[in-house]
């Protein structure tokens, strides 16, 4: 049905116990503009399954009938080795909100290891009703078990890593035992290459980062399990944030002397730039000949 507001939810992928997950809720018109609008945001707790459950092969179908029941279609069974089929369960935070005339509104809520689910809702100006849903899952990326039930797992807080840091990921499955083999790879050449412990269930992945691994580098996880291959791939980005340079140009005048030279000086500066002298060529005219 129509409605005339739109609300979102969102939060950074990366999300570790004993730090507060920020969530930015956003309330806006159909064209984008900023809306005031009260509600309230639940946190839920998922449920999860029994046993972790392995991934489905070839997505969901749906079945028909034939005869009497023909047309109808049977609702297809939830994927439970995903998080985002499992139903909500217990509230952990309930609060109320009102965002300001730009419809921003900022939470933060502190959860333990687990799978969560925020729902937002609120009403537009005709008394229409507006939801919105972000998932959210926290680790504890100190932990030797990984504690959420879903086959394979692999986390970073950020894919992009600057020379002098470190890459450090995790990898994770529900399953009581595990073993993944990590592979790192940078211009076609293996940097590391090893299987997680065997009495694990939740392993750091980690890479110190070069100057020479500019560009960038690729990170392989492989976990095999009841003849499901969990096949995981992430580029992780190198900038090469030592080529951004930015000139700035300063000169003075000196109103005393009319008709001397003046004197321009192109000040170069970038990420990690070292002083030095060089010579360029920089045309320049006067723009009030233009007035002519």
């Amino acid at each position: 049905w129509f409605v005339a507001l739109q609300a979102s939810l969102s939060a950074e992928d990366w999300q570790t116990e004993g730090n507060p997950v920020k969530v930015t809720l956003k309330t806006t018109s159909l064209d984008g503009e900023g809306r005031i609008a009260e509600g309230s945001l639940k946190i839920h707790r998922l449920k999860e399954p029994e046993s972790v459950q392995r991934a489905k092969l070839g997505g969901q179908r749906h079945h028909h009938f034939h005869g009497e029941g023909i047309g109808r279609d049977v609702k297809p069974e939830p994927d439970l080795s995903n998080v985002n089929s499992w139903e909500l369960g217990e509230a952990v935070s309930t609060q109320g909100f009102t965002t300001d005339a730009e419809g921003n509104k900022d939470f933060s809520i502190k959860l333990k290891a687990g799978a969560y689910r925020a729902v937002l809702e609120t009403e537009d100006r005709f008394g229409k009703e507006v939801k919105g849903l972000l998932p959210i899952l926290v680790v504890n990326p100190d932990a030797k078990r990984f504690s959420i039930k879903v086959p394979n797992h692999v986390a970073a807080p950020t894919w992009t890593v600057e020379p002098g840091k470190s890459l450090e990921a995790i990898w994770g499955t529900g399953y009581r035992s595990g073993r993944a083999f990590v592979e790192i790879i940078h211009r076609r050449k293996s940097l590391k290459a090893f299987w997680t412990a065997e009495r694990v269930t939740q392993a750091k992945i980690e890479q110190e980062v070069t100057e020479a691994m500019r560009g960038g580098f690729t990170v392989h996880v492989t976990y095999v399990r009841e003849n499901r291959a969990y096949l995981t791939t992430r580029q992780v980005n190198v900038p090469w944030t030592n080529k951004n340079l930015s000139v700035k140009w300063e000169h003075f005048t000196s109103k005393l002397e009319p008709g001397v030279k003046e004197t321009w000086t192109a000040v170069v500066t970038g990420s990690d730039a070292k002083k030095a002298v060089a010579e360029m060529v920089a045309p320049l005219y006067d723009e009030s000949l233009d007035a002519y």
